[in-house]
């Protein structure tokens, strides 16, 4: 069986600039951290970046993220574990 060749492989320097990646948008932000790693894992669900998602899957487990809400994140409109302060975060 041949292996698959990914679609999209991205570089870790472009992955950087891209906005919702950077530091400086994280010293702008008026939302909590933990929210804002989420917000980070949608986008990069949305993008379609598996090297961003990976990271900031970890990076949120390690700020202490629960795996069911990690893994809710795709359907954060209909799961419960989410507040109503992070729903209206910016996650689309």
């Amino acid at each position: 069986m041949d292996a698959i060749t990914p679609l999209h492989q991205p570089d870790r320097g472009q992955c950087r600039q891209v906005p919702h990646c950077g530091e400086q948008g994280d010293r702008c932000s008026t939302l909590p951290a933990a929210t804002r790693e989420l917000v980070k894992i949608r986008a990069s669900q949305i993008n379609g970046c598996s090297f961003c998602l990976d990271m900031h899957s970890k990076d949120a487990a390690h700020a202490g993220e629960s795996s069911i809400r990690l893994h809710l994140i795709a359907a954060w409109r209909e799961a419960k574990v989410f507040t109503d302060a992070e729903r209206a975060a910016p996650w689309n």
